[in-house]
């Protein structure tokens, strides 16, 4: 698996395959940055049958946070 940018066509795309949620890691909480580029978002579509409310990480695919690290080029996510 590589790390892809995540982009407003990969939000479509997770929301099309039925995802309303994703989970959202700083790179330095999971021991990685990219090599010479500093830190980043890592995010991972969350299945909509879980249970979100025990996670603080989860927010809705359409926050505005989501919309800031797009606007920004902070996501990424592994495929």
């Amino acid at each position: 698996m590589k790390l892809h940018v995540f982009n407003a066509d990969t939000r479509r795309q997770w929301a099309e395959a039925g995802y309303q949620f994703v989970k959202l890691s700083s790179s330095e909480d999971i021991g990685f940055e990219r090599r010479g580029n500093g830190t980043f978002i890592l995010l991972e579509p969350y299945p909509p049958n879980r249970n979100i409310a025990r996670h603080d990480q989860i927010v809705g695919l359409f926050d505005s946070k989501i919309n800031k690290i797009i606007a920004d080029g902070w996501g990424r996510y592994y495929k």
